[in-house]
């Protein structure tokens, strides 16, 4: 879908050199502290054996990120030589008359990172939790059945139904019910987050009226917070109901892939995976 290539990412023996450098490159990023860990936070051969190894780290986080750009460069040189074209994120990029005459390599690789890095596990936990919610609410699932038996028909089998989307890929824009669960099930359960670093003079002003200055902060919004706000969401807020999102109206405190003009370049494509 980004690259055009198998990745081979389901079997071990066999494994992409760049699905390799991936996974290194993500092993080596530092994840949260546990509570014992904190406790043992100003111990100073703790201290001593945090240093080792964040530049351990540091240094291997270097080699397989190279390692992993030299892979996506040569997936985009390939793509640039070949006449034939495809739907591919990349193909799109390069055949874009805006974006892909002044593209460079530079730029590409920051970008397909971004899908292969924000991809990798989001739209796979947005799956899991649409199943979970649909497995406690038959009714909802009842209903979605229903929209799919009625734009692809009642005995469509799996086969069927792929060539069906690859001949007429627009009925996905009719699955208007099924986009509302996947919305329900991001809005209780947001499979991302995110950060801003405020400017100096960017001032935040709460509800009462209070002004703080963000610059020089790092801003966290709290999608979670937001999309369970009963003054947004009503006295169902903390409800699975995708009925909520059949209006055509999305709230902005609606935020699993943040807002405009910053939102995630992925958002379109998680939906049409899931």
């Amino acid at each position: 879908m980004c690259l055009g290539t198998s990745l081979r990412a389901q079997r071990e023996e066999a494994k992409s050199p760049l699905v390799d450098s991936f996974f290194k490159v993500i092993d080596l990023i530092p994840t949260g502290y546990s509570l014992s860990e904190v406790l043992t936070h100003f111990n100073p051969v703790d201290i001593v054996r945090r240093k080792i190894a964040q530049r351990y780290a540091q240094k291997g986080s270097n080699i397989y990120g190279r390692r992993l750009d030299g892979e996506i460069v040569k997936a985009i040189t390939t793509a640039a030589k070949s006449r034939a074209r495809s739907q591919t994120a990349l193909d799109l990029a390069l055949q874009n008359k805006q974006y892909g005459s002044k593209a460079n390599f530079s730029n590409l690789v920051r970008q397909l990172k971004t899908f292969l890095f924000a991809g990798h596990d989001t739209s796979a936990a947005a799956i899991s939790w649409v199943y979970y919610y649909l497995s406690c609410h038959p009714e909802v699932l009842k209903k979605l059945r229903a929209e799919h038996d009625a734009i692809f028909g009642p005995f469509a089998d799996t086969p069927t139904l792929a060539n069906k989307l690859s001949s007429e890929p627009k009925l996905l824009a009719k699955l208007d019910y099924t986009v509302a669960v996947i919305r329900e099930a991001l809005r209780l359960r947001p499979v991302a987050d995110g950060a801003r670093e405020g400017y100096p003079g960017y001032i935040i002003r709460t509800a009462s009226g209070r002004e703080f200055d963000a610059g020089a902060t790092m801003i966290s919004p709290q999608h979670l917070a937001l999309h369970t706000d009963p003054a947004v969401w009503g006295p169902s807020a903390f409800e699975f109901d995708p009925d909520r999102f059949m209006n055509g109206k999305v709230p902005m405190a609606y935020m699993p892939f943040a807002t405009r003009p910053r939102d995630c370049i992925g958002r379109n494509l998680v939906y049409l995976e899931v």
